[in-house]
């Protein structure tokens, strides 16, 4: 098992030193997928010199917060957890998807003229959204892998201390994206943008796997199917948001 994860992280690892250095060839695919997933205004978006990141702040921090959430999730072999974490720890979760929630209200009112809590702020707008996109991973995960037939009755996160480490690690792409150079800001862009496109694979998956009789999907070439189902399924939702984009403005 230790070896499995040894292998998950250098997976990892290795995906993320691949966006980074091939950024600028991903880039036009990335921006495919942000046009049928995120408005993408100027205003509301970082930019990495003079090019304009795939998706808005907040996308940008939902997406990478779920990535990088998934990812902890992987290395520290929680793969098949099924269950959602304890109940006070959970309430600590959904109070940042509240967070996430009131940015996103707040700076809608901001965009129409209306008076505002705070002065919105992409700084803002990409932390609540990193740390709802872990938030949302860490409730979607047990679902997933109970609707795929492999969940075990493990918690999902084992306790406030676990909470916490993956709360300070969700600092880190905020920090990146806000303070770091074009470059590496260029690549995190580029990253989350594909990481919304595979978390609608996910979310998709599920749906599929929704239909399946119960147990069926414990064969892995079933869970297999529905993983290519979902993948397709993705890219079809993307296209046609898109096509439908264009034809509206």
């Amino acid at each position: 098992m230790a070896r499995y994860r040894r292998w998950q992280a250098l997976t990892f690892v290795l995906g993320a030193l691949g966006v980074y250095v091939g950024a600028n060839a991903l880039d036009p695919m990335a921006r495919w997928v942000g046009y049928g997933v995120c408005h993408q205004w100027p205003t509301h978006s970082y930019a990495a010199g003079v090019v304009i990141l795939p998706l808005c702040a907040r996308c940008t921090g939902l997406y990478l917060g779920g990535w990088l959430t998934l990812s902890y999730l992987l290395v520290r072999g929680r793969e098949r957890s099924g269950r959602w974490p304890p109940r006070l720890l959970s309430l600590g979760l959904i109070a940042l998807i509240g967070m996430w929630v009131l940015d996103g209200v707040n700076s809608f009112v901001a965009t129409l003229g209306g008076r505002t809590l705070y002065p919105p702020s992409n700084g803002v707008r990409l932390l609540t959204a990193t740390w709802a996109g872990m938030a949302l991973m860490v409730f979607f995960w047990p679902m997933f892998v109970r609707l795929l037939g492999w969940g075990t009755s493990t918690p999902i996160l084992s306790g406030a201390g676990d909470g916490i480490a993956l709360l300070a690690l969700n600092v880190l792409p905020v920090v990146l994206v806000h303070w770091g150079n074009a470059t590496v800001r260029h690549a995190l862009g580029v990253l989350s943008a594909f990481w919304a496109l595979g978390w609608l694979t996910l979310t998709m998956t599920a749906g599929v796997a929704a239909w399946y009789p119960a147990g069926a999907l414990r064969s892995r070439r079933t869970r297999a199917w529905a993983l290519a189902s979902g993948g397709v399924l993705a890219l079809l939702l993307v296209t046609v948001v898109g096509q439908l984009r264009t034809w509206l403005t």
